[in-house]
């Protein structure tokens, strides 16, 4: 799992916004999000270092996040 840099950074907190074909992954977790959840706000509110952008490709077995599938409510 290698990181790759993010299309840009959201101010003022620096969190990373994926691009085309990204995605995020913890260090430990077993799953990957196509875009910006709660689950990822959380770690990144608890430790930054802690959420990864990587290219989809290279997943591996991880697999995606359930919630994710799930349409955003407004």
């Amino acid at each position: 799992m290698d990181a790759v840099e993010p299309e840009f950074r959201r101010a003022p907190d620096n969190s990373p916004k994926v691009g085309a074909g990204q995605v995020y992954v913890t260090r430990t977790g077993e799953v990957f999000h196509p875009a910006w959840r709660l689950t990822v706000g959380t770690v990144w509110d608890r430790n930054p270092g802690g959420v990864l952008v990587i290219a989809e490709t290279g997943v591996g077995a991880r697999r995606r996040c359930e919630a994710c599938n799930e349409p955003l409510q407004a």
